[in-house]
């Protein structure tokens, strides 16, 4: 998904959300276990706390990922190279806005009925999952640069990215 930030990010306005469970009193839990949500909470802070356009927190994504196993250890050293502040990151992921906005990611994934990651949705409407390494068989297209002709299709500003010339 990299490759189709760097050709269209200027004309989409990218979200990540999270799979996990909400309980009543206010908790949650994830996938994979508790690491996945601090890891997951690090990435949505990240989100939080950078301008939207400038995508460090999708860097950020990418860095921890690169190094899965290492979730979520490897955040102080990917916000590091993404120059968002540990410190606050930190404290908005061990804090209350970390948990509101995990609850916030989990309820809106919920509410989509998603329950694989990764499920791709563009321009409010399903595309496809990735799921393994593997694409479903209902992708209109895990092609690169199909993805980013169907977003540049979509587009209606005047503003076009060189990949929609």
């Amino acid at each position: 998904y990299n490759g189709v930030v760097s050709r269209v990010g200027s004309i989409i306005d990218l979200h990540v959300n999270y799979i996990g469970s909400t309980d009543p009193q206010g908790g949650f839990t994830c996938k994979h276990g508790p690491t996945e949500c601090v890891g997951d909470m690090q990435q949505l802070c990240a989100n939080n706390l950078t301008s939207s356009d400038s995508y460090a927190w999708w860097n950020f994504i990418q860095c921890q990922n690169g190094a899965q196993y290492l979730i979520p250890t490897n955040g102080k050293a990917c916000a590091s190279r993404q120059m968002i502040s540990w410190d606050q990151l930190n404290n908005c992921a061990t804090g209350s806005l970390g948990q509101s906005l995990m609850i916030e990611s989990i309820r809106y994934t919920a509410s989509l009925n998603i329950k694989v990651s990764c499920t791709i949705y563009i321009n409010n409407t399903y595309y496809c999952v990735h799921d393994g390494g593997e694409w479903s068989e209902d992708c209109i297209s895990s092609d690169l640069q199909t993805i980013v002709t169907y977003i540049c299709s979509l587009y209606k500003g005047t503003q076009k990215p060189p990949a929609c010339q």
